[in-house]
């Protein structure tokens, strides 16, 4: 629990209002010191030359001794516990402070972090942008594949495919794509020949790594 500003500034005044310390127990004496009136034995608390209290511990207490040490000792105590409050307090107004600043510089950070990734995110698109999608290949099946070319879109690739192809065969009947990508040539007899030329999506991956790859021009 948080003590109230209020509460320690009234045990403050209380304090300031005593006789300045260091107390001390002087004893024990007779009380009443003219031994009159069933005197009975006490302690006085002094502070230096001069007497503030006379305490009579009750006798049927077995801890009077140390609730009197307690009494002379509690107006240091109160000092100390007071001087300790104080510089908690400033200590924790400092660590406020500085947290303060962390949590600015955090949030400019993060801000910045959004940013950047927003600008990072633009910056892959207009790769992506440039990087071919398609790409048209001749994979004949008994030889090496052969790639014909890198082309922006399905339809680009197709028809370089199809340009590729009748500059390696002449009198090439109907050409058809299949589904899947892949390229027949439709005989007049209704004869379907594969061309080996299949246009399909580009590895971007492989692109990508291969660009790595590849020589400063």
């Amino acid at each position: 629990m948080t003590l109230p500003d209020a509460r320690l500034a009234e045990i403050r005044a209380r304090h300031a209002a005593t006789t300045p310390g260091p107390w001390q127990i002087d004893g024990p004496y007779y009380w009443p010191f003219d031994m009159s009136d069933d005197p009975h034995m006490s302690s006085v608390i002094s502070a230096g030359e001069e007497r503030t209290a006379v305490l009579v511990p009750a006798l049927d207490n077995p801890r009077g001794e140390q609730d009197l040490a307690f009494a002379v000792h509690a107006h240091q105590d109160v000092t100390d516990l007071a001087d300790e409050v104080d510089r908690l307090r400033a200590e924790l107004t400092a660590l406020q402070g500085q947290n303060a600043m962390t949590e600015a510089a955090f949030e400019g950070y993060a801000e910045d972090a959004i940013l950047r990734e927003e600008e990072l995110r633009g910056e892959v698109e207009r790769i992506r942008a440039r990087i071919p999608e398609w790409e048209a290949m001749y994979e004949p099946g008994n030889v090496s594949s052969y790639l014909i070319g890198y082309l922006a879109t399905e339809d680009s690739a197709r028809a370089a495919a199809e340009a590729w192809l009748r500059t390696q065969a002449a009198d090439l009947g109907r050409l058809d794509w299949d589904p899947y990508g892949g390229l027949s040539e439709i005989h007049e007899d209704g004869a379907e020949t594969d061309t080996g030329i299949v246009v399909r999506r580009a590895d971007i991956e492989l692109l990508a790594a291969a660009a790595e790859e590849a020589p400063d021009a």
